[in-house]
């Protein structure tokens, strides 16, 4: 695992020809791409990264290559992703975890071909979503209010929080489609049957 991400002189010995502003505007984008895996051009905070980071993608890329990320960047979006060379997202997740972000992109396709972006839901509509999906699987409120907090963390949904928790507003990130990089809604409803049939969280620690 990568400790930490090359130092500015490094950067400097590698790619003599930046200047000091272009090296801690890379250092800044990398850095971004490598804590949160992302860039959105209308997040807050991140547009004059994005802006950047287009402009000098080859050097970008060249250096998240060095740390073992590949680098997407989707101009129809306005966003650069940070993946890892092997796709290991879903092993990292815990299986129930996997279930809410399997069953958030199914939404998000769904909802994305029949009305177009933004893809807004609220927690409650997105809550009776996972009901009907996953049955006695279906994580608590409050479970659910750490995974949404997480997939936020990385740029996988955009929260707006109400009072209520229920009102929520869920805004799903086009990234979505980079970290579960699915072609067809079939293979994602596979997915969600196979983990369905496979052992709790429970029964794996008793037998773990």
């Amino acid at each position: 695992m990568i400790e930490e991400l090359p130092s500015a002189p490094l950067l400097g010995k590698f790619l003599p020809e930046l200047s000091d502003s272009d090296r801690e505007q890379l250092r800044a984008t990398v850095s971004e791409l490598f804590s949160r895996q992302a860039i959105l051009r209308d997040l807050p905070g991140d547009r004059e990264l994005y802006d950047w980071g287009r402009t000098h993608f080859t050097w970008v890329r060249e250096v998240c290559s060095l740390i073992g990320f590949d680098v997407v960047l989707n101009e129809d979006d306005q966003m650069l992703y940070a993946l890892p060379c092997e796709r290991t997202t879903l092993r990292r997740l815990r299986a129930e975890w996997t279930l809410v972000l399997l069953s958030l992109w199914y939404d998000f396709d769904v909802q994305l071909r029949a009305e177009g972006a933004p893809v807004i839901f609220t927690v409650e509509t997105f809550n009776e979503s996972l009901k009907t999906k996953l049955g006695d699987r279906q994580p608590t409120i409050s479970a659910l209010r750490e995974i949404l907090a997480f997939f936020a963390s990385r740029k996988l949904v955009r929260m707006e929080y109400a009072d209520e928790f229920h009102r929520s507003r869920i805004e799903v990130l086009p990234t979505i489609r980079f970290v579960l990089p699915f072609g067809e809604i079939e293979k994602v409803a596979t997915m969600l049957s196979e983990l369905m049939h496979g052992p709790t969280e429970e029964a794996e620690a008793e037998h773990g």
